[in-house]
C-alpha cells in the first residue's frame, strides 16, 4: 500500500466565509458538497472518521469552478456490502416519504436492539414523517426531518454500530456545511440521482431526478451569466485604462 499525499489550496468552511460568496457559488459547492458525500458513502463505500468544518476546504481562486475537499482522512470507516445496502435504503426513505422504510433501516444500522421498544419507536417515526411532510418539493427543509430523527434515536436508545454513527455524524455536518451555502438546498432531491440502480427506479426518484436536472441547467445558466458579466465588466475596464493611457 502507498499513501499519497495532495496539496489542496482553500479556505476553512466557516459559516462566515460560506455566507460571503455570491450566490451563484454558493449554489454549486452545495451541489459539489452533497455529491461527494454521496460519492463517498454510495461509490467508494467509507466514511470520513473526523468530519467538521475545519476538515472542509473551499478553494474559489476559479469562483466559476469552485472546488471542495476533504482533508485529514487517516481516520476513516469502511462499509461493508451489507451496511451500504441498509445506508442506501435510509436515503432512499427520505427521497420516497416513507416512515417504515426510515424505521426499519434505522432498527438495523446494530446487529442487536436491546433497549428500544420498537412499536413506540416506529410510531414516532411515522408521526414526524407526516409532521414534516412537504406540501411541495420547494417546501422541504431536510434540517427538520433530520434533527426530529436523530432526536427521536436519543430518546429511544436505538442501538448503532460504529460505521453508522460515523454516518449520523456526517450528514449533521454535511447539512450545515449546505444549510450555509444556502437554506433553500433540496439535499434528498438532489440525491437521488445517486440512489438510482440497475433495474430500479420509483415514481419518486424519478421525479427528484428530473427536478435535479432543472437545477443544475440553472446552475448553469447562473455561472453563464456570470462569465459573461464579469468578461463584460473586464472588457470595460480594460478600455478604460487604455483611453487615461492615451490621454496622458
Amino acid at each position: 500500500r502507498v499513501l499519497v499525499e495532495t496539496f489542496c489550496k482553500g479556505e476553512l468552511a466557516s459559516p462566515e466565509f460560506l455566507s460571503a460568496q455570491e450566490e451563484h457559488v454558493r449554489d454549486i459547492l452545495a451541489h459539489k458538497g452533497l455529491n461527494t458525500w454521496c460519492k463517498m458513502l454510495l461509490h467508494d463505500n467509507f466514511v470520513h472518521g473526523d468530519m467538521h468544518p475545519g476538515n472542509i476546504l473551499v478553494d474559489i481562486s476559479d469562483p466559476h469552478d469552485p472546488r471542495v475537499s476533504l482533508i485529514d482522512v487517516g481516520l476513516c470507516q469502511h462499509i461493508t456490502p451489507e451496511e451500504a445496502v441498509v445506508t442506501h435504503d435510509l436515503m432512499e426513505s427520505f427521497v420516497r416519504w416513507k416512515a417504515d422504510f426510515c424505521c426499519s433501516s434505522l432498527l438495523r444500522m446494530s446487529k442487536t436492539q436491546k433497549f428500544v421498544n420498537k412499536k413506540k419507536f416506529e410510531k414516532e417515526v411515522e408521526w414526524l414523517f407526516e409532521h414534516w411532510r412537504p406540501k411541495k418539493s420547494s417546501d422541504f427543509a431536510v434540517s427538520n426531518i433530520l434533527q426530529s430523527i436523530f432526536e427521536c434515536i436519543r430518546e429511544n436508545r436505538v442501538q448503532m454500530d460504529p460505521p453508522f454513527v460515523s454516518l449520523l455524524f456526517s450528514v449533521l455536518v454535511l447539512e450545515s456545511f449546505i444549510m450555509n451555502l444556502n437554506p433553500e438546498f433540496n439535499m434528498v432531491r438532489h440525491a437521488a440521482p445517486w440512489l438510482v440502480g440497475e433495474g430500479h427506479i420509483s415514481y419518486g426518484l424519478a421525479k427528484n431526478i428530473l427536478l435535479t436536472r432543472l437545477d443544475v441547467l440553472k446552475q448553469d445558466l447562473g455561472v453563464l451569466r456570470s462569465r459573461v458579466r464579469g468578461g463584460v465588466l473586464g472588457n470595460l475596464a480594460q478600455k478604460e485604462s487604455s483611453r487615461m493611457m492615451t490621454s496622458e
